[in-house]
């Protein structure tokens, strides 16, 4: 999975240390960083916001923005159609530079354009991964910025991109919480986003009837979250294609959290919903197969997972699935749709319980900052992850296994960051909040000490 070295240095309150210590720590802590890439080769770059537009006299394409920077107003030419008065942009000014190239004032059809306003694809941004909204022009978006501010810093745009390659063991991996939570214990800083207890605003009526071998979570939720640009970025550098507002959801709960989710909305004064496993054909394609359906009370599908999405209200409140189907069903349905997104595969690891309460404690924090309120968790109980697997061994034979003489202190000490990482124990053995964890343990311990 593709990480943003400059996101996990954020969460994991590590701006002090340089990029290369952090590197080697995901190194040391069993992570394998297969390759490291920079986002892109700019600087000097400014955030502007446009006062007035008009047409170029001398030009059939031209348009001249009067655009107000932090310390002067300049004009800048564009083709761009999507321009807006009182929007803000993305500009390169004289002296910025992009890879080799230096930007420069110059005469365009009789009008001085200083600089070029900014698309997303030059940000360094896979354009096929773009939507209409993003792909239509130049950026723009509603003033919110400190013109003074740098973008490269705001936006998260001076990053290096990891591609890290996660043990068949931690499929909990797969997350900037997890990856973050571990870097905070390493290098003992506050880490507070994975919280031990998980909450609601209120209950849900909602009541899911699953005929199926799989388990399901949910969370009602009171209206559409709409990602900030920042968050948007980061779905780009994860490869993930930019959707609809849901979709967009749904893929930041996923690379945060690692839980894959589907967005469902109900008609009003609808409360039922049944998971079902019922035939299913795709255009063009003879076959069919077996997939998972939810139904509404009058037994119409709503949400087919993987082949087709429900539109959702984005003022409306809507319901958070989070599903663990049965992996042999989505290894079929991943070979018969001949797709390898991030969600089908992540779907299609053990991951556990662990995760899903990742999620649910994400949301919370997430959900009130926005000020949207949620239900308490709909099928989900904290006592799913207290049924873990234990690794028997107390204090006296980890000494042995070691080689070191631990005192009280350092055992005190040592629980502490135990604890951070999900380890929960008692004087005679240690459970971990994802399975993989117990094979990590001694490396775990051989780096605390």
């Amino acid at each position: 999975m593709l990480f943003s070295l400059r996101r996990l240095k954020k969460l994991a309150n590590l701006e002090a240390f340089s990029d290369q210590k952090v590197i080697d720590s995901l190194i040391n802590l069993g992570f394998e960083v297969d390759q490291i890439t920079k986002l892109n080769e700019i600087s000097g770059i400014k955030f502007g916001q446009i006062l007035e537009i008009r047409k170029n006299p001398e030009a059939d394409n031209l348009w001249i923005c009067k655009v107000q920077f932090a310390d002067k107003i300049r004009e800048i030419q564009t083709t761009a159609k999507n321009v807006i008065e009182n929007k803000q942009v993305l500009a390169f000014i004289p002296g910025s530079k992009s890879g080799n190239t230096t930007f420069l004032a110059k005469k365009l059809r009789g009008h001085i354009s200083e600089g070029m306003l900014i698309s997303a694809a030059e940000l360094g941004f896979n354009k096929h991964l773009l939507n209409s909204e993003l792909d239509q022009g130049v950026l723009v978006f509603d003033p919110i910025f400190d013109l003074e501010s740098n973008p490269l810093k705001v936006l998260e745009l001076d990053d290096l991109i990891l591609d890290i390659k996660l043990l068949w063991n931690r499929p909990d991996g797969n997350s900037y919480l997890v990856l973050a939570n571990e870097l905070a214990a390493f290098f003992k800083t506050d880490f507070s986003l994975i919280n031990k207890e998980i909450s609601g605003k209120f209950y849900s009526e909602l009541k899911i009837i699953n005929k199926t071998d799989s388990k399901i979570f949910a969370l009602e939720i009171q209206k559409l979250p709409k990602l900030a640009l920042v968050d948007i970025f980061l779905l780009l550098k994860s490869q993930v294609k930019i959707g609809n507002l849901a979709q967009n959801f749904a893929n930041f709960i996923l690379i945060y959290t690692g839980q894959p989710s589907y967005c469902l909305q109900l008609e009003k004064n609808q409360q039922k919903v049944e998971l079902i496993e019922q035939k299913v054909k795709i255009k063009y394609e003879p076959d069919t197969i077996s997939s998972y359906h939810f139904l509404n009370q009058e037994k119409k599908p709503l949400l087919i997972p993987e082949f087709s999405d429900q539109i959702i209200m984005e003022n409306n409140s809507f319901f958070l699935i989070m599903p663990k189907f049965n992996l042999l069903k989505v290894k079929q349905i991943k070979q018969f749709l001949k797709k390898n997104s991030l969600k089908l595969t992540q779907l299609g690891k053990n991951y556990n319980y662990g995760t899903t309460f990742i999620a649910l404690s994400f949301l919370n924090f997430f959900l009130e900052d926005q000020k949207i309120d949620f239900s308490w968790p709909i099928n989900f109980d904290k006592s799913l992850i207290s049924k873990k697997t234990f690794l028997d061994l107390n204090y006296n034979e980890l000494k042995e296994i070691l080689g070191l003489e631990l005192s009280q202190e350092d055992i005190s000490k040592t629980n502490l960051i135990l604890e951070k990482i999900g380890y929960n124990f008692d004087n005679t053995s240690f459970s971990p909040l994802f399975i993989g964890l117990i094979l990590n343990f001694l490396l775990i311990m051989r780096l605390i000490f």
